[in-house]
């Protein structure tokens, strides 16, 4: 036996097709291979005594046979009544009997029932099982189909863009011949891809063909490949394309025609505005030969208003800065004069305390002021000289307050 192929974890027979399941294996005695049959017992004649009871009802009802007058109507009604009551009585009765006879039946249909179901459940058991190994064997053939339909796009060079064929009509059970694709199915999914690659040949000549297809028949700007595209792959590609040309051509010349009204007016419409341009510039050029003239006379006019307020204003800054001088003169001299009393009393006060404290004391200071000439180089430097003046002279001297560089006279 040839070894079984694998799909999906099943193992199938390479010449049959069959799944192959690996059972152990189990000894069964069949003791017997049919169902037994329904079996009734205690009989189903019912018996009742009904007919007793209607002899017995034909006497009772005799008592209602009255004639209906005006003296027994409301007995009629009355009677009525009765027998009203007797029928519902009776029906009842039956009713209540009617479900005593009922019993044994509903028993019975319940527990067929359960029967039926088991036997229902088995059948349901068994369909999903077929399905299963249905469904199998179907994914079985897609994968087959797969690989023959990659197979032909490979050795027919079939682009990605025309690799459309839908093998989903070819999945059913007379593709399957053993564990390979039948004739028929080979054959038609060879068919499918043969259509879709003259398809994209028809196509691919199409697309060469187009620009010069548009040059030759008079086109100036040939139709665009995308422009096409939904009508390349159709039968009468031709003839729609040469619907769209003969429509571009109509345009084409309308536009032509449009173009050289259009040049013709721009040619007329340049010429009339060059010269309303050229009048427009003329009259343009007097006014400002005119409004120069009154620029100029108004400048000149301001120029000269302009000198006589600069010049109105100078003298009266002059005179203002003349006042302010005066003024800032007359505040500085009262100011020295201010100064120099306060400092004059000042002084005063200063020379009255001090004259008080020396004749308390019975001592004075006095101010020496002395004045040292010393010759050095011309680059020495002028502090350097002070202070040490001013070292010396307060070793010798507790009583020094301060040296410093006096001015040149001259």
């Amino acid at each position: 036996m040839p070894d079984p192929i694998i799909i999906d974890g099943e193992k199938y027979n390479q010449e049959t097709g069959e799944l192959i399941n690996e059972v152990e294996q189990v000894e069964v005695e069949i003791i017997e291979d049919s169902l037994p049959a329904i079996v009734c017992s205690g009989g189903t004649h019912i018996i009742t005594n009904t007919e007793q009871l209607k002899k017995e009802l034909v006497l009772h009802l005799q008592k209602y046979d009255i004639e209906v007058t005006a003296q027994t109507e409301k007995e009629a009604s009355k009677q009525a009544t009765e027998l009203n009551k007797l029928a519902k009585d009776l029906n009842s009765k039956r009713l209540e009997v009617s479900k005593e006879i009922k019993k044994p039946a509903d028993i019975l249909k319940d527990n067929v029932d359960e029967l039926i179901l088991l036997v229902q459940n088995k059948r349901t058991d068994i369909l999903e099982k077929v399905e299963v190994f249905k469904s199998k064997r179907m994914t079985f053939i897609e994968t087959l189909l797969n690989q023959e339909l990659d197979l032909l796009y490979l050795t027919q060079k079939v682009s990605n863009k025309y690799q459309v064929v839908d093998i989903k009509s070819l999945i059913k059970e007379t593709s399957l011949s053993n564990v390979r694709l039948s004739k028929q199915a080979i054959e038609a999914i060879e068919s499918m891809v043969r259509r879709v690659k003259s398809l994209e040949d028809a196509v691919t000549i199409r697309e060469l063909q187009l620009e010069m297809t548009c040059k030759n028949k008079g086109l100036e700007f040939s139709i665009e490949l995308d422009e096409v595209q939904n009508i390349i792959q159709e039968d009468d590609y031709e003839d729609q394309l040469e619907n769209m040309i003969n429509n571009r051509l109509s345009i084409q010349e309308r536009m032509k025609e449009k173009a050289k009204e259009d040049a013709e007016l721009r040619a007329a419409q340049i010429k009339s505005d060059e010269e309303q341009k050229a009048k427009v510039l003329e009259e343009q050029r007097l006014r400002e030969i005119e409004k120069e003239k009154q620029d100029k006379e108004q400048r000149e006019s301001f120029r000269i208003a302009e000198l006589a307020r600069v010049e109105r204003e100078k003298e009266e800054a002059i005179q203002a800065i003349k006042n302010e001088a005066i003024e800032k003169e007359n505040q500085r001299t009262q100011e020295i004069k201010r100064k120099e009393i306060e400092d004059q009393h000042q002084r005063e006060l200063a020379k009255k305390a001090k004259i008080e404290i020396e004749q308390k004391l019975g001592k004075k200071i006095v101010t020496i002021n002395a004045v040292f000439e010393v010759e050095v180089k011309s680059d020495f430097d002028n502090k350097k000289i002070i202070e040490g003046f001013r070292k010396k002279l307060s070793e010798n001297f507790d009583s020094l307050v301060s040296v410093e560089e006096l001015k040149d006279l001259v």
